[in-house]
């Protein structure tokens, strides 16, 4: 590993706050209906300003049931059921086989110490500094380092974490290039507070996804589709016509929607999201 400058004061500007409270404001337009798209929005703008080649979001779940299909390990019991791509950046599929390759080595590995610091602080926003935790040397003797980041080109990783409940939080993970500049103090502050700003969004993710304390199983994707179509107040009929599948097939799904929301019929639903 090539030596780079590390800077220890955050020097966050006025300049970089005006970038945060506008991005704010703009994913404000957005619905709850829209959170993965008013994510993406908050990927791309945040990756401009922390001059990153790639970056996702992660729904990180515990003590919820799912196909082990939908899972990847993560940390202390939370497991990845969902990612969202940084526009311009990797590709979904390309996301979830880093995202399998990781969990495959720390298995055979161990935890790394990125995943170690994410859970000792767990329970507030935070964001982690890859420096933070070791020097350079220290660095480069980890496996993570040798067998995931250079494999990757991944010179650097910014990683920050919202938690929205007992049993999920909300993961966005920030890469450089080997040839770039690692990550200084001021990125960890601006993503921290970027991520402190938008506990709705949050929330909001996690709701859409079966992911917070009053439901029992998340959702698959397939249920994720009907329930938003239920909630924006399309029929069964209009919904099984829109999805291109049987009557039949789709009151099974909506049945099974609303028992892991733990309510009986539409307005249940509604109502809940209602709260969110």
């Amino acid at each position: 590993m090539n030596p780079k400058p590390h800077h220890s004061g955050p020097c966050i500007c006025a300049n970089d706050v005006e970038q945060i409270v506008q991005l704010w404001h703009d994913l404000h337009k957005f619905t709850a209906l829209q959170a993965d798209e008013a994510m993406e929005m908050f990927l791309g703008r945040m990756g401009e300003i922390l001059h990153s080649c790639c970056g996702y979001w992660v729904a990180a779940a515990s003590g919820k049931e799912l196909a082990s299909s939908m899972k990847t390990d993560l940390y202390d019991g939370y497991e990845a059921v969902d990612f969202i791509a940084m526009p311009g950046g990797l590709s979904h599929q390309e996301v979830d086989d880093r995202q399998a390759m990781y969990s495959q080595l720390s298995i055979k590995h161990g935890v790394c110490p990125i995943a170690v610091a994410s859970v000792a602080s767990r329970g507030e926003t935070r964001a982690i500094l890859r420096h933070d935790l070791m020097n350079d040397e220290e660095w480069e003797r980890e496996w993570v380092y040798q067998k995931f980041y250079q494999v990757n080109d991944i010179g650097d990783r910014l990683v920050a974490l919202y938690p929205v409940d007992s049993q999920s939080e909300s993961c966005v993970v920030f890469d450089r290039k080997v040839d770039q500049d690692y990550y200084e103090a001021r990125d960890r502050e601006l993503l921290k507070l970027a991520m402190a700003g938008v506990g709705q969004l949050h929330r909001e993710l996690m709701l859409l996804r079966g992911g917070v304390d009053n439901t029992s199983r998340l959702l698959t994707p397939r249920e994720r589709d009907v329930l938003k179509l239920i909630l924006t107040g399309d029929t069964e009929k209009e919904i099984a016509e829109h999805l291109g599948m049987g009557r039949s097939t789709l009151h099974h799904h909506v049945i099974a929607i609303y028992r892991k929301y733990n309510v009986r019929n539409r307005a249940g639903l509604q109502a809940l999201w209602g709260r969110y």
